[in-house]
């Protein structure tokens, strides 16, 4: 008999090819709804469903960010914060006055004067020459007056002008005095008043000829100037 029943397909298959088709559609119908009835992954086996992810987010407590990181070594290189300073106002000194009143270095006797910038003859040097200062006439030891207040800038030996003394008489005013006697005569810084003893008289060797006296020249702000002029005083006669 079960011979017959297979008989009996295969004759069937053989004329009714659509058969076979229906067949193998049903067959896969069926294995698929016995897979989602039983449950079992389809071809997604393996896949992890996905779940929705949040941002998470970390508090940062407010004192911990303004505050100093501590537990880390600080590797940054140490900047010295340079101060400044403030100019300095150097303060104002007000201008030396220049001295009101002036006195005579040594008498009134005039032995040569300011020759103005023309050149003038000289007996000793045999020459014709500029003179710049006005010779007081005296003797030797005579005692020498300062013109006016002021301080000793130099005292020096020289060749031609013997002793020499140069003060500071204040307001630009700066006075040469040639023609002392050596060792006898105030020293470089001193602070000397009107008509006091600077030194005393000794000679001028490139004026010899003239005799003792006292070679005065004065310069204001630099520029020679005529002795008499600024002391003051009349050239004839010169009054004390």
């Amino acid at each position: 008999m079960e011979d017959n029943k297979k008989s009996r397909v295969l004759e069937i298959l053989k004329t009714k090819p659509i058969y076979p088709v229906l067949a193998l559609c049903l067959i896969a119908i069926g294995v698929a709804a016995y897979a989602s009835n039983k449950g079992l992954p389809a071809e997604n086996e393996g896949v992890t469903p996905l779940t929705p992810t949040t941002e998470a987010r970390t508090e940062v407590p407010t004192d911990e960010v303004r505050g100093d990181v501590t537990g880390m070594p600080d590797e940054r290189k140490q900047t010295t914060a340079v101060p400044t300073t403030e100019a300095k106002t150097e303060p104002k000194t007000e201008p030396e006055t220049k001295p009101t009143y002036f006195s005579l270095p040594l008498g009134t006797a005039i032995a040569f004067d300011y020759s103005h910038g023309e050149l003038v003859y000289s007996k000793t040097m045999n020459d014709w020459r500029v003179h710049n200062g006005v010779d007081f006439s005296g003797k030797v030891g005579d005692s020498v007056k300062a013109i006016a207040d002021g301080v000793v800038e130099a005292v020096f030996d020289d060749e031609l002008w013997g002793t020499v003394v140069v003060i500071d008489h204040g307001g630009g005013v700066m006075a040469k005095y040639c023609g002392f006697g050596k060792g006898s005569t105030v020293k470089k810084g001193d602070k000397v008043k009107l008509n006091d003893t600077i030194g005393n008289l000794g000679t001028v060797p490139c004026e010899e000829a003239l005799g003792p006296h006292i070679h005065l020249e004065i310069a204001v702000n630099g520029e020679i100037k005529d002795p008499l002029s600024v002391l003051g005083k009349d050239k004839s006669p010169v009054n004390d």
